[in-house]
């Protein structure tokens, strides 16, 4: 489902600069453009809706009057929340208030809009790592550079694992392969053109990632020590890879895109180049 948002403010007014771009989630209630009232004040308009920025309907600094449309929202779903009544909570010995930090929120109100709004499916699929082991000792590279290279190599065979999903009618089959790299302190680094490196020029560009925004990266990579979880998508996109530390591979799919059947031909693609080395260009 589309949503046009409407200007509603009063007379007329410019617009003062946007706060997502095309293909951007945003949550119901987060800022997506300021608007600049002719006496210089600055209105921050926010989504009424959850969904994927799909169109601008104006350009910074373009003049709107009230009832013009300014954006389309994609995948739209008006998520309404009913108010619990607070429970009866006990301590049972000394305690501390934890407060999120505004990013830890933020990823919060992401991953819960995520789970509501996008199905997800799982499929799993285990890899042996004594070749990578292998060529690691030998050149020096770390791992996460042949896993790059690896899942990189398979999302280009296989490019629905690379799509970003707008709306039922508009699925993008993107050309770019940019990995984000979720770290455990919170930041979202990601190695751009992945599938256009070799896995020495992988390791380089990991100790200094492109500093693009992860909302514009096409895939996501985690790795991590526990043998399995199940990652949650960050839309628009399709597919997000967990490595765990034994060479498990769970791949979350938006089955609207990626079935089942996609996503083992896209696990077992991986698991051929991790365990065949030879089809990675080091």
């Amino acid at each position: 489902m589309k949503f046009t948002v409407l200007a509603e403010h009063e007379g007329v007014a410019t617009v003062a600069g946007w706060e997502r771009s095309i293909g951007q989630f945003v949550a119901q209630g987060e800022p997506l453009l300021r608007l600049r009232k002719t006496d210089g004040t600055e209105l921050s308009l926010v989504s009424p809706v959850y969904g994927v920025l799909f169109k601008k309907a104006v350009l910074e600094a373009e003049a709107v009057e009230a009832g013009e449309p300014l954006a389309v929202l994609a995948g739209v779903t008006e998520v309404k929340t009913t108010s619990a009544p607070e429970p009866d909570y006990v301590p049972v010995g000394p305690e501390t208030r934890l407060l999120p930090t505004e990013r830890e929120q933020q990823i919060a109100r992401h991953h819960a809009a995520a789970l509501a709004l996008v199905p997800h499916q799982y499929t799993t699929l285990a890899v042996h790592l004594t070749e990578v082991q292998r060529l690691q000792e030998k050149t020096g590279a770390p791992r996460v550079a042949f896993f790059l290279a690896a899942v990189a190599a398979a999302l280009k065979a296989h490019p629905r694992c690379n799509a970003a999903w707008l709306a039922p009618d508009d699925i993008r089959l993107r050309q770019d392969i940019h990995v984000c790299l979720p770290q455990p302190d919170g930041t979202f680094p990601v190695i751009v053109d992945a599938d256009r490196q070799s896995v020495l020029a992988l390791a380089r560009a990991l100790e200094a990632p492109h500093n693009l925004p992860p909302t514009q990266a096409t895939f996501t990579l985690t790795l991590g020590e526990a043998l399995t979880q199940t990652p949650i998508l960050h839309t628009p996109q399709t597919a997000h890879l967990y490595l765990g530390s034994t060479g498990v591979l769970t791949l979350a799919h938006d089955p609207r895109v990626v079935d089942s059947f996609a996503a083992t031909a896209f696990l077992k693609e991986v698991q051929r180049n991790l365990e065949e080395t030879r089809f990675l260009f080091i």
